[in-house]
């Protein structure tokens, strides 16, 4: 079981950074990234994308030197969690295509499907993917009980609002009155009912 963990907390802790080094470096310069193209986009972040994982990797000892082990009751909440996680992404995944998952849209506005999800979960949440991310990194926290999980979550939550605000910036753009009046009746991450 500690071994697991273990593995768990390190693809928490290597992949949390470059899911975020992709996201804020696409939403806040996404007319620059337009221009690139792309394949010329993905290849960039792709790059930095490894060299972030490499670096992380190459600390890994470091990072996830601090653990407080095995909490029983912090597992059995973590069980909990990931329950909710996967309803939200059981969900997510009826409203989100893997186009949109990857950022397509925003790329490429004229190639990918461009329409505003509105329905399903998207009727009651605007924000599934960060809501189940941000309960997915939960309960692993919680399982995991390691701090370098716990500083991931931390950077997640404060994280999550940034690229969000570039992300609804962008699609107001895209969407005008259709998108203010989208966010006018839907909650951005807590959901409504």
């Amino acid at each position: 079981m500690n071994s697991l963990r273990y593995y768990l907390a390190l693809l928490v802790v290597m992949g949390v950074p470059p899911a975020l080094v992709f996201w804020i470096s696409i939403h806040p310069f996404v007319k620059f990234w337009r221009e690139v193209g792309v394949w010329r986009t993905y290849v960039v972040h792709a790059a930095m994308i490894l060299a972030v994982g490499v670096v992380v990797f190459q600390l890994r000892e470091t990072l996830l030197r601090a653990r407080f082990g095995p909490q029983p009751v912090l597992m059995a909440v973590a069980v909990v969690v990931y329950v909710l996680a996967i309803g939200v992404a059981l969900q997510r995944r009826k409203g989100l295509a893997v186009a949109q998952l990857v950022g397509l849209p925003e790329l490429a506005p004229h190639r990918a499907d461009s329409r505003l999800s509105t329905s399903g979960i998207y009727s009651r949440v605007r924000h599934p993917r960060y809501l189940e991310l941000l309960l997915f990194l939960l309960g692993h926290a919680l399982l995991t009980n390691y701090l370098a999980v716990y500083v991931a979550l931390g950077v997640c939550l404060a994280g999550f609002p940034v690229i969000v605000y570039f992300e609804e910036k962008e699609l107001r753009e895209r969407f005008g009155r259709q998108h203010e009046l989208y966010c006018a009746r839907v909650p951005r991450f807590i959901p409504g009912f």
